[in-house]
């Protein structure tokens, strides 16, 4: 074992002197070999831990570039679902007044259709989801 020489102040000395009687310890050498060791293994645990901050600080970013990107994609499906609602709103005419029980019956079947088919592309069980939603 490498020997070192230390210079302490006497209260320094007086110090660990009482922490040696306190813990019980064999010697001052003994107290001082055990705080050097915490030191070193206190500074390297700090290192981990400003490593591992460092990973999660990435992680929490690209996760929140992704819930970003998820988020314009959701707005720009809404805003091309509100104008094609208008040009179908604007151009579509009104059935008359004497087939239009006839229309509206039909044009649920067809909704009923569309629900299923939308649902069917999507990744899971969504049939009920959108009708949930949407009836």
């Amino acid at each position: 074992m490498a020997q070192r020489g230390l210079r302490l102040t006497e209260d320094l000395q007086r110090r660990i002197n009482a922490a040696v009687e306190e813990r019980g310890m064999n010697s001052a050498a003994a107290f001082i070999r055990l705080a050097l060791q915490n030191e070193l293994d206190r500074a390297e645990s700090e290192r981990r831990i400003e490593a591992l901050e460092e990973r999660m600080a990435a992680t929490l970013s690209r996760i929140a570039d992704e819930v970003r990107k998820a988020a314009n994609g959701q707005q720009a499906t809404i805003a091309l679902i509100d104008s094609l609602s208008k040009v179908i709103l604007t151009c579509v005419p009104e059935p008359e007044a004497a087939t239009f029980n006839r229309a509206v019956s039909l044009a649920r079947d067809r909704y009923q259709k569309f629900i299923k088919s939308a649902a069917s592309s999507m990744k899971g069980n969504f049939i009920k989801s959108l009708t949930d939603i949407i009836l």
